[in-house]
């Protein structure tokens, strides 16, 4: 997934099939969709990153996020505490 940069259409080139077929069969497999898994694996990683030094606003901008606002939001509703809660305990 990091190596496709989290991006759907990179796993399925990485995969060797069409992006449909991807998603199609990770849904019917895993019951939530290629997207959605993702994104949460891709939070997952910036939670690490931040918990170990990484400074929040690199973490965010290699997230794919333009803005430390968005970044910030996203980061909450998946882990349930803003980014700045987790650096600072």
């Amino acid at each position: 997934a990091a190596k496709a940069s989290y991006q759907p259409r990179a796993m399925a080139v990485l995969c060797g099939v069409p992006i449909k077929t991807l998603e199609r069969h990770f849904e019917q497999i895993y019951q939530i969709t290629l997207r959605d898994w993702l994104h949460a694996l891709k939070l997952n990683h910036a939670y690490h990153r931040i918990l170990s030094g990484e400074p929040i606003r690199s973490v965010a901008s290699q997230a794919g996020y333009g803005r430390l606002s968005d970044f910030s939001s996203q980061f909450k509703k998946e882990h349930g505490i803003p980014p700045e809660l987790l650096r600072h305990g």
